[in-house]
C-alpha cells in the first residue's frame, strides 16, 4: 500500500533508464538533506539521502549495487565506528559498569519480547521481526539480518524509521528543554582538511579489514574486524582513523 502510494507522483522513475534514476537519487538526496539540515535536524545528512531512497524504490527503481563494492564499504563503516570510540569510553564503563548493564539488559530484554510475540503473532516472515526491533547500530541490524536470511528490506524499513522518530523526538525534547539555556550553534567545516597519511592507512584498514572478516566467514565479519583492529590499533597509538566529513 505505502508502495502504491509513493508510485503515483513518482511513476515515471519506474520507466526512467538508470542514469535518471542515479540522477533522481542524488537530487533528492540533496534537496532533504538540505531542507532537514537548515531545520537543524540532527543527523541531516543521513535521514536525507534515506527518506530520498525510501522515495525512489517505493517508485519503482532497480538500482542494484555490486557485491564486490560492499564488502569495503563494510570495512569503511567499521573505521567509522571504531573512530568513534575513544579509549576514555572503556574507562567510564568500568566505573559505572552496573549502570550501563542494566540499561543495556533491560533493552535487550525488552526488545527480545516485543519481537518473540511479532515472530509468534506471524506479522513478518521469518526472523525479520526480530531483527527489526533489536536494539543498536540501524546499519550493522541491516547487514546482520541479511546474513542470517531474513528480509533485509523489511529490517531496514524498522530500524531506520527508528532512527527518524528518535532523531525527531530528541530535536524536539532538545528545544523544549534546552530552550532555557544559552544556545550554541553547531558549525559544519565542509570540506575539512584531511591528512593524507593517516587517511591512506585508514583506507587500507579498511581494505585488509574486510578482507580478513570475508575470509572468515562470520556474520558481518569485515565490519567487526574492522572495529576490533581500529580501536586496538588507535587504542596503542599505531594508527590515526581519519575520514572525510
Amino acid at each position: 500500500m505505502f508502495q502504491k502510494m509513493l508510485r503515483k507522483p513518482f511513476v515515471w522513475i519506474d520507466r526512467s533508464p538508470p542514469v535518471l534514476q542515479w540522477a533522481a537519487l542524488i537530487g533528492l538526496s540533496l534537496a532533504f538533506g538540505a531542507v532537514l539540515y537548515w531545520l537543524d535536524i540532527p543527523a541531516a545528512m543521513l535521514i536525507g539521502p534515506l527518506l530520498a531512497g525510501i522515495v525512489v524504490a517505493g517508485g519503482g527503481a532497480r538500482l542494484p549495487l555490486s557485491r564486490r563494492a560492499f564488502v569495503p564499504v563494510q570495512g569503511l563503516i567499521g573505521c567509522m565506528i571504531a573512530k568513534m570510540l575513544p579509549s576514555s569510553a572503556s574507562m567510564e564503563l568500568a566505573v559505572h559498569w552496573p549502570l550501563f548493564a542494566a540499561g543495556v539488559f533491560s533493552v535487550i530484554a525488552a526488545s527480545a519480547l516485543l519481537g518473540w510475540l511479532l515472530v509468534r503473532m506471524d506479522v513478518l516472515p521469518g526472523t525479520t521481526a526480530l531483527w527489526g526491533v533489536s536494539p543498536g547500530a540501524a546499519t550493522v541490524m541491516t547487514l546482520m539480518a541479511e546474513s542470517f536470511g531474513a528480509d533485509a528490506q523489511l529490517v531496514a524499513v524498522m530500524q531506520y524509521l527508528r532512527v527518524l522518530i528518535v532523531a525527531a523526538v530528541a530535536s524536539v525534547l532538545a528545544r523544549i528543554f534546552g530552550a532555557s539555556g544559552p544556545h550554541v550553534a553547531h558549525v559544519v567545516e565542509w570540506f575539512a582538511p584531511i591528512a593524507a597519511l593517516p587517511l591512506v592507512q585508514t583506507l587500507a584498514l579498511a581494505l585488509a579489514g574486510s578482507l580478513v572478516g570475508q575470509r572468515l566467514r562470520i556474520p558481518l565479519g569485515p565490519m567487526l574486524v574492522t572495529i576490533v583492529a581500529g580501536v586496538l590499533f588507535a587504542h596503542h597509538g599505531w594508527l590515526t582513523i581519519e575520514l572525510p566529513r
